[in-house]
């Protein structure tokens, strides 16, 4: 993988998270969180790369939760479409 895809790629998932966090606490951020993975060709890598991390990283329950709602949000919005 080159090196502009390598920082793209952490930049994505970098910004994915701080979406997640923010939508911890503010249920419009939850709505700007799934409308930015939702637009996202890479949106189920990136999801994933969330839940691993944060499953061997954290013991912080809101954020899975939130995780698990995009997850199912993002799927039924694929199966739509």
């Amino acid at each position: 993988m080159k090196t502009t895809s390598k920082k793209k790629a952490i930049e994505e998932i970098n910004a994915a998270e701080k979406l997640v966090r923010k939508a911890e606490v503010d249920h419009y951020a939850l709505f700007s969180c799934f409308q930015h993975f939702q637009s996202n060709p890479n949106k189920f890598i990136i999801l994933n790369v969330l839940k691993n991390d944060v499953a061997l990283t954290e013991d912080n329950l809101e954020v899975k939760e939130v995780l698990d709602v995009l997850g199912e949000l993002i799927t039924e919005d694929h199966e739509m479409n």
